[in-house]
């Protein structure tokens, strides 16, 4: 499916029209209530949709999404579920984002990250980051962004919202208290362990962009390019201030 349909409808949901369909649908998986989701056209499908109606789109997970893809589910069973979502039955199940109510604190290596905001930079882009909720209540918002070796887009997720290039392939999932997220190219990677109340750890993770590598483990933080060198950190705090490397 390319990035229009045959009635030239964009994939990409203006801003107004998904924050009213994450309202509705309480902000997670209407039928599981996660809260890393994608935005699925219940009827008509998106291939035949002339315009993006805000009551016939659901929020799914990658999971749940799957499972309709696949014809597992039928649309009605979405459908009944975005009459009816989960978050707004039984409350946030924030699924792999469960860290309490605040914004969580970042460790990477041994250092620490406590940003509203951007934590990973280089040059303008945010390569990775979190957000407070939108509402009380509501889960923070991860923001992730992967990229090829021509700095080209491949996988994101921004705010909580899954977007995947057309022809990338990549993986995500989370079981108990780790998130996983692996790319085609087995660099490309982020593995996230929510280690309680108000704080991940990240147990692996390499983002590449402009020539520079960003990478971390459990026990090191590195940055290393040809024309920037390698630089290990250790015992670094990051308050309120990301981690910006430039590269001109």
């Amino acid at each position: 499916m390319g990035e229009v349909n045959k009635y030239g409808l964009s994939r990409y949901i203006p801003a107004g029209v998904a924050s009213q369909v994450r309202r509705e649908c309480g902000f997670g998986c209407v039928v599981c209530g996660k809260s890393v989701v994608d935005y699925e056209h219940i009827d008509p499908e998106f291939a035949d949709a002339h315009s993006h109606e805000p009551g016939r789109i659901a929020l799914l997970c990658g999971g749940c999404h799957d499972n309709v893809t696949r014809r597992i589910w039928s649309k009605e069973k979405i459908r009944q579920a975005r009459a009816n979502p989960f978050c707004k039955k039984k409350g946030f199940s924030w699924g792999g984002l469960d860290t309490g109510l605040d914004v969580p604190g970042i460790s990477f290596g041994n250092n620490f990250a406590t940003n509203i905001g951007p934590i990973f930079q280089i040059d303008d882009t945010v390569l990775f980051g979190t957000l407070p909720p939108e509402e009380p209540g509501a889960p923070f918002r991860l923001t992730a962004r992967f990229f090829d070796e021509e700095s080209r887009p491949t996988m994101q997720i921004v705010d909580n919202e899954w977007k995947l290039n057309v022809g990338a392939t990549w993986d995500f999932k989370h079981v108990g208290p780790r998130i996983k997220i692996h790319g085609a190219n087995s660099k490309d990677r982020l593995e996230l362990l929510i280690a309680g109340q108000g704080h991940i750890v990240i147990e692996r993770m390499n983002f590449t962009f402009n020539g520079v590598t960003l990478m971390a483990d459990r026990e090191n933080f590195l940055f290393r390019s040809d024309t920037l060198g390698m630089r290990v950190f250790t015992d670094c705090s990051f308050h309120h201030h990301p981690f910006v490397l430039h590269t001109t």
